[in-house]
């Protein structure tokens, strides 16, 4: 015997029909007379039904798409408001330096436009260095040039950055089985993808077990917080799990990164060594999946720096100078537009993002400059604004380590006023301040100093200085 019911939840009567002769449910001894009819029409209902939730899931998706295309809309309208409100901003500007574009222009009256930053700026840096290329290689800068990378293929700005020196080969050495193979240059010179075959997961520190490690040149010189970095990739299908791990006697920190094929992510390892310590740093994947590895480095500091080449002995890179005289650009009345990155640092010291004094080289009698506090553990920070007459004066507390910092102010010398935001932020509408005497010749525009060299790490997006004042509402709109 075969029955069939029709259930309501798709739209049937819940009759239930039988190929026999039962009285209740049976087509056969003349039940079809009486159960033919109903079955067909309970056919056509649940047909129906299916019929009208496939066009309420249709009008859904469709509904849904719609919702995604006005998010779209709402955004490109956003991004295309503050563009607006960026260019009507810039229109006033006696100084714009676009380090993202890398386009440079001053007005004084005769208008300076050029791509080349030498032309509107000192730029110093007494050996050369390696940042990321769009093409995901890393190029070298000169000695003396401004190094402009890229980051997540999206252009990162100028990268000036602080003297670091790499502890440790760029070229790892192979760990008791694994081995390594040029795979391609990712480098300019001599330094390319290694593949790691046969790398099986982190050992002890014994380094028992395959994994690939660096030697460091010397042992740890001065107490303090270092970071290992290096570049992984991926070159199998499935998703590879990279670990790095830093060895000191029973401590050690371990991080991981996971990629897929051709993607390049950077692992970064952060651990506190007291001098003496020797770090045993080595990298492995779980489960011994094959992945490449290129630009091994061990620095102090809270974050990982731009690549330092180094084959057989420590190497270091030498600190950006980079400044611009911009004396008679800007006057009492004066707005500041920033956008930068910076590396963590668990340093408590003010470190400069942007500064305005009247000397080349140290601070000067006369200042002001927006600095930042960052702290490695919550990866947020504090802004302050700070001037040679009363040191700080207006601070707030943001994200600025994992994101971009956008800041704008408004400074009226002679009032003695000061308007910040800070990330959309209001951090003063109006505040009384003591000014600053910048009418000292002459004026320099700084970046990551107080001085003449860099004391911190990051990338320069861009920096606009307006000759006048500006609303505390467009302060805040242009850094939303």
């Amino acid at each position: 015997m075969t029955s069939v019911t029709f259930p309501p939840a798709l739209g049937g009567s819940g009759i239930t029909v039988s190929d026999d002769a039962d009285p209740a449910t049976g087509l056969a001894n003349g039940g079809h007379r009486e159960r033919f009819l109903p079955a067909l029409q309970g056919a056509v209902d649940m047909a129906q039904y299916v019929y009208q939730y496939a066009a309420k899931i249709d009008n859904a998706a469709e509904n849904a798409q719609r919702a995604e295309d006005a998010r779209t809309y709402v955004e490109s309208v956003a991004d295309a408001y503050q563009v607006n409100l960026l260019e009507a901003f810039r229109r006033r500007a006696s100084v714009d330096l676009d380090f993202e574009a890398g386009r440079y222009y001053l007005d004084s009256g005769v208008s300076t436009q050029t791509t080349d930053a030498t032309g509107v700026m000192s730029v110093a840096r007494t050996t050369s260095k390696w940042v990321m290329g769009p093409a995901r290689h890393m190029q070298e800068f000169a000695a003396d040039t401004l190094a402009r990378g890229w980051s997540d293929a999206a252009k990162a700005g100028a990268v000036i950055e602080e003297s670091r020196t790499n502890l440790v080969p760029t070229d790892p050495i192979a760990g008791s089985e694994a081995t390594l193979t040029d795979t391609g240059e990712v480098f300019a010179g001599a330094h390319n993808w290694l593949e790691a075959e046969g790398a099986d997961d982190i050992a002890s520190s014994s380094g028992s077990r395959d994994n690939i490690r660096a030697v460091p040149f010397n042992s740890i010189a001065s107490a303090g917080y270092y970071t290992l970095s290096l570049y992984v990739q991926g070159v199998v299908d499935a998703i590879t799990e990279v670990s790095g791990r830093v060895f000191n006697s029973d401590d050690d920190s371990t991080e991981s990164v996971s990629v897929a094929r051709g993607e390049i992510k950077r692992l970064k390892i952060r651990r506190y060594y007291e001098a003496g310590a020797t770090p045993s740093p080595r990298v492995a994947s779980n489960g011994g999946v094959r992945f490449w590895t290129s630009g091994w480095q061990l620095e102090a500091g809270d974050d990982a720096s731009s690549v330092i080449l180094a084959d057989t002995a420590e190497v270091t890179r030498a600190a950006d100078i980079l400044r611009s005289e911009v004396t008679g650009l800007v006057g009492r009345h004066l707005s500041l537009y920033h956008r930068a990155q910076l590396l963590r640092d668990a340093d408590t010291n003010n470190k400069y993002l942007v500064f305005l004094g009247n000397s080349a080289t140290s601070a000067g009698v006369a200042w002001l400059g927006i600095a930042v506090t960052t702290s490695h553990i919550d990866g947020e920070g504090t802004v302050t604004f700070r001037s040679s007459t009363e040191g700080d004066v207006a601070s707030l507390y943001v994200p600025v380590s994992d994101d971009v910092v956008r800041i704008a102010a408004s400074i009226d010398l002679e009032a003695g006023t000061l308007s910040l935001a800070i990330n959309g932020q209001a951090v003063v509408d109006t505040l009384a301040i003591t000014p600053p005497d910048l009418d000292l010749s002459p004026i320099y525009l700084k970046w990551f100093t107080s001085g003449d060299s860099a004391t911190e790490s990051g990338d320069v997006r861009r920096t606009i200085l307006v000759p006048g004042l500006s609303g505390f509402s467009e302060l805040q709109s242009l850094t939303a």
